[in-house]
């Protein structure tokens, strides 16, 4: 089964910036989508990143390009959606998982989530939120179970 990140891409994101990254650039390419991104070591250091999550591999030509751009001034991860057959690549869910799980959902990490969800719970419309009450409470309480347990929705 060929496993594609067009579904995953904002999952990706979330994720790689609320595990510290800054992201400075993203490309989608026919074959891969390529992230320049930057994260400070526990020094203050940046460290520069090119991410490449192959779609679902890279070929050898490909993985040859990405070598070269990033030679001397980034470091290259390369990440494959299917498990990878090479031995200098990861999985995605390998990834995801190094990064803390994957976040699904800004949700829980609003700052008016705990008053959101009180509201909700009450079976009161918090402002600025559109529907009922029982099925936005069911649909929030459902995003902060996946982003404590780590699920990664499809």
């Amino acid at each position: 089964m060929k496993v594609s990140i067009d579904n995953k891409v904002s999952i990706i994101m979330r994720t790689l910036i609320t595990a510290g990254f800054l992201v400075r650039r993203v490309d989608r390419r026919a074959s891969h989508l390529q992230i320049e991104s930057v994260r400070y070591d526990e020094f203050g250091i940046p460290v520069r990143y090119l991410i490449s999550i192959g779609d679902p591999k890279f070929n050898d030509a490909t993985q040859k390009a990405l070598k070269k751009v990033a030679a001397g001034s980034q470091n290259l991860l390369l990440v494959e959606c299917e498990t990878p057959a090479r031995a200098d690549a990861i999985g995605l869910e390998v990834l995801l998982k190094k990064l803390g799980g994957p976040v699904n959902t800004w949700l829980p990490l609003a700052t008016d989530f705990s008053r959101i969800m009180d509201a909700l719970g009450h079976m009161k419309l918090p402002k600025g939120m559109i529907g009922k009450p029982d099925d936005l409470f069911e649909e929030s309480v459902k995003q902060a179970l996946q982003f404590a347990f780590e699920e990664l929705s499809t």
